[in-house]
């Protein structure tokens, strides 16, 4: 069992992380959703003037109300605006890296890993599931990716207005990596 688990986890992973890598590099799917600010260098400036520069953070916008010293009729005044103005906009939620994110060949190992210890996992259930097909096995994967799908993207459309059709194709990731990594899972699990 232990030498399935490795052989699996090791392949599903290379083939998992393969497959986002010609999603990200080669398809123009997920390119094509990103925007472009009007002035990008004076976002970058109105956004280095209005942070931690030193800390990176999830801001948003509107934010919750932090008035601690605010009564508690002010604070509920403050909570109806900003509730008025996420469903009215404008709201937003960036991400910002004050000091940038490092060494991008660190970011693709790091990718790496976190793709073998994702196919490392759907190795292990699937091997405690104990299908005895090959069909089964396979189908057993391709569940398990849509409910990862489901469950790492959909609460960030729904809470954070993450848009539909990038969340689809985050979601698309997900499953058609595990689609390709099933074929060779299923056989390696036998």
């Amino acid at each position: 069992m232990f030498k399935k688990l490795v052989i699996g986890g090791v392949l599903g992973g290379i083939i998992v992380f393969a497959w986002g890598a010609i999603s990200w590099m080669v398809l123009p799917f997920h390119v094509a959703q990103m925007k472009q600010f009007t002035d990008e260098a004076a976002v970058q400036t109105t956004v280095m003037l209005n942070v931690d520069a030193q800390i990176a953070g999830i801001y948003t916008f509107p934010s919750c109300p932090k008035h601690k010293t605010a009564s508690p009729q002010a604070q509920q005044e403050l909570g109806k605006q900003a509730c008025a103005q996420m469903e009215h906009g404008p709201m937003g939620y960036i991400v910002v890296n004050p000091k940038g994110i490092g060494s991008l060949v660190l970011l693709f190992v790091k990718a790496f890993l976190m793709q073998l210890a994702g196919a490392l996992l759907a190795v292990w259930l699937l091997l405690q599931a104990k299908l005895k097909t090959y069909s089964g096995r396979y189908l057993f994967l391709v569940v398990f990716s849509v409910a990862v799908a489901i469950l790492g993207y959909l609460p960030a459309w729904n809470w954070s207005g993450y848009p539909c059709l990038a969340t689809l194709l985050h979601m698309a990731d997900v499953v058609i990596g595990y689609i390709l990594a099933g074929l060779v899972l299923a056989k390696v699990t036998e």
